[in-house]
Order: structure tokens, then sequence, then C-alpha cells
């Protein structure tokens, strides 16, 4: 199943979506996490605190630096001031560097005008806010009351501080864009910048008990679906890389592959124009590079 709603997902696991991301919030006995921290000012703290009826959000657990993942945690700590961040060592260095963040919040600056947002915060007071509280390691589990427990696994490969967060007791994985985009049937597409590091990454994943996988801006997958998309993102990512060395042999310049793969996307709708298209436009190119710096399959 696909599911693109606010809703249950399992016995502790809820869906909260804002019009760019999808989220799980995870229920335990004594604390409640939230994977990722969406787009600054887009919505994502109300909808967080309808799911959570009165109870604290005790963690904010970080797939990735990308900036929609983490503009909204300065949101998030302004309506639960207790709330700490987990995240990667590497994730940690990153956001400790100022012009990253900078960059990072001008992004999200032009993604919530894009909604007709513009009341934020500024940059200063934005940057601030963004610390990491607690690194967490490959197979560190968080215990959040009861038989829930988030589990963490490195899933390199979109980016280098890639983590994934694996709740045993539901069959259930948030691992941000670690393993592509899925818009349907025969829009499944790659999204890696370090090739070698997301093919091990999908390996790493199929061997998971898995049946719930979050899709990270796209809703939630369930059932047999999940298992089918970890197969075919495999499948189709190490077909683009035989395609874009194929066309490349045949003299076609890292220009003009990029073009008719970028009007490609276009037409399916993985890169429309909007708020968006610079990231697209950016990872296919760094998607071209890494298949480029790659060994020949």
């Amino acid at each position: 199943m696909w599911i693109k709603s606010n809703s249950q997902i399992s016995d502790n696991i809820f869906q909260v979506m804002t019009p760019v991301s999808s989220h799980f919030l995870i229920y335990g006995v004594d604390k409640c996490g939230l994977i990722d921290a969406g787009v600054l000012g887009l919505g994502l703290v109300p909808a967080v605190q309808e799911f959570l009826e009165g109870r604290s959000l005790d963690y904010v657990f970080l797939t990735h630096c990308d900036a929609d993942h983490i503009g909204g945690i300065f949101d998030l700590k302004i309506a639960f001031p207790n709330l700490k961040v987990v995240a990667g060592k590497l994730a940690k260095e990153r956001l400790a560097n100022q012009d990253f963040l900078k960059a990072a919040y001008a992004r999200n600056w032009i993604i919530a005008q894009s909604f007709e947002i513009s009341n934020l915060v500024v940059g200063k007071e934005w940057m601030q806010s963004i610390e990491v509280d607690l690194i967490v390691e490959e197979g560190e589990m968080f215990n959040l009351g009861g038989q829930v427990n988030v589990k963490a696994f490195s899933f390199a490969g979109h980016t280098k501080e890639q983590v994934g967060y694996y709740i045993p007791s539901d069959k259930a994985l948030a691992a941000g864009e670690a393993f592509g985009f899925f818009g349907g049937r025969d829009k499944e597409f790659p999204s890696f910048r370090f090739y070698e590091d997301y093919v091990a990454s999908l390996n790493k994943v199929a061997k998971l008990d898995l049946n719930i996988l979050s899709l990270a801006h796209n809703g939630v997958l369930t059932g047999e679906m999940v298992t089918k998309f970890i197969h075919k993102s495999l499948s189709v990512t190490q077909s683009f890389k035989e395609q874009v060395q194929e066309r490349l042999k045949a003299g076609e310049t890292q220009d003009e592959i990029f073009n008719t793969i970028l009007q490609e996307w276009r037409s399916l709708e993985i890169a429309p124009e909007g708020p968006f298209v610079a990231e697209q436009k950016s990872l296919l190119k760094e998607m071209l590079a890494a298949v480029i710096n790659s060994p020949a399959i």
C-alpha cells in the first residue's frame, strides 16, 4: 500500500505530512520521536501537536543535512523546549559549519516564500538553533519506552552522513532519501551522490525485516511494495550507471546527457519547475559525476 496522508501507520507510528515532507512520529510508552524536521515555517509543529494530543516530543532524529530536512528544527525547539536533536557524527560536523548553515537557511527561505510564508525567523536565530545534542552510531538503540526501540543504521550514498532509523517492533524504517524516489509505477529513480556507498546501502537494507518504509517526501510504502521498491531501486541505479557510461562511449557529452535526463525527469514530474528544481539539477549533476568517476560495470 502507498499511503500519502496523515494517518496511523502501525501500532506505534503515525505519518505526519507537510506540503513537502513525510515524517514518522514514533510513540513509545515514555517518549516520542520524530524523523527529520522538514522546512522552516511549513506547518510541521501543529501537525505533530495534533497527533501528540498533549504529549511532549522528546527527540528529532535527523537522517541527513539537506536543507529541507533540518529547516524546521527551530520551530520544533520553540514548541518543545526539551527536545533533543539526534544525528550521526558526520552530520554534527556538517551542521557546525557556518557557511553550510547560511546556505541551508537561504534554501529554507526560498522554499517557504514559494508557499507564500514570509514571517520567518531571521537567519542568525535560526542558525543558533541548529545543533546536534546526541550523536548516534551504527547499531545504537534508543528506547522510547516499552518495546518501542529506534535503531540506527548508516546508509551513506545520497549523502555521506545519511542515517536510517529502524523500529523493530513495527518492522518500519525511515532513512530520508537513502533509497531513491518513488512516484508510482515506472517512476522510480535513484538519488545518490556516492555510487558505491549507495549500492552498498541498498544491499544492506534488503537484509532487514521490513514492512513499512518512509519515502521522506512522498508518503509511506507498506507490505509487498516495500520489498519491490528496494529491489527496483537497486535495478534502476545499476541501469542508470550502465546507460550513462554507454552514452559517454557513444560520444555524448556530460552536458548533453544531463539535459536529456532532466527533460525525462520533468516529463515524469520527478523534477518539475518549482522550489526544488535547483536541488534536482544539482543532484543530477552529482549523480553523473559519481557515475563517471566510478569503475565501469
